[in-house]
């Protein structure tokens, strides 16, 4: 198994996020669809929705630390040439 490089890392939790944001959108189309979806259904579909939306929320929040940590490392070291 290969290991991702920090900014492939980056990529895949917005990529996963992505999905997650999709399947949000999907089951909250489906818990609003009263005609045809029974009211348990569409209970379960909000519960999904928001289950999705949170994963996406925590995808992107990963994503965000690890680019923060690059920057963050790549001015340390830009900070530690300027001294020598």
């Amino acid at each position: 198994m290969a290991i991702l490089a920090p900014l492939q890392q980056a990529d895949a939790f917005e990529f996963v996020a992505d999905w997650h944001d999709q399947q949000a959108r999907q089951f909250t189309a489906m818990s609003k669809d009263d005609p045809r979806i029974d009211l348990p259904t569409r209970d379960l579909a909000k519960y999904a929705a928001r289950h999705h939306a949170g994963s996406a929320a925590s995808m992107r929040i990963k994503a965000s630390s690890i680019r923060r940590s690059l920057i963050l490392s790549q001015l340390a070291e830009q900070d530690a040439s300027l001294i020598d």
